[in-house]
């Protein structure tokens, strides 16, 4: 969806999209220490699902190998994926409407494509923000797993029921 909105945005904005909206400001932005740190939440929460990977080590084959080229590669995709959307929001939107707007690329795509733009949009966040909370839930679990399984928690809290058993495939 990320890339709809990257590719909408620049190529088929062409009426209502301008490069001179990079050059806008808004005359409300919040600067130094206090404003890096507003940016800074928002940033964090986009690049999040990067740590939840790490509590699964365990259980992958070769992690010293496998987890830093997929972090290393994880983020950096992410990291394209979100600048490239925050430039094609800013090309269709200047500043001000983006500092207006809390939901910048649902606007961003009414502009190009109407209500339907927005709202699948708007949709398609609500879906990514519960496919993160699956992977943060599921990931989750694995840590007092682990540390049970390694005598470091209860260990009822490292059984796993006959039925799936199968399906764990531990390296550890």
């Amino acid at each position: 969806m990320v890339l709809v909105v990257v590719i909408t945005g620049f190529c088929f904005a062409s009426p209502h999209g301008s490069l001179g909206n990079f050059f806008t400001t808004f005359p409300g932005a919040q600067g130094g220490f206090a404003g890096f740190m507003v940016a800074l939440i928002a940033s964090l929460w986009a690049y999040d699902g990067w740590n939840d990977l790490t509590m699964v080590a365990g259980e992958v084959r070769r992690p010293e190998r496998s987890l830093p080229i997929a972090l290393i590669a994880g983020v950096g995709v992410v990291g394209v994926l979100y600048m490239a959307t925050n430039a094609a929001v800013q090309y269709i939107l200047p500043a001000a409407s983006i500092a207006g707007s809390a939901r910048p690329a649902a606007v961003a795509m009414s502009v190009v494509s109407g209500h339907w733009g927005a709202s699948l949009v708007s949709v398609a966040m609500a879906l990514s923000i519960l496919v993160g909370l699956n992977g943060t839930t599921m990931s989750g679990a694995r840590v007092p797993f682990a540390a049970a399984r390694d005598r470091l928690f209860p260990a009822w809290m490292a059984h796993i029921h006959p039925r799936f058993q199968k399906s764990v495939h531990c390296t550890g």
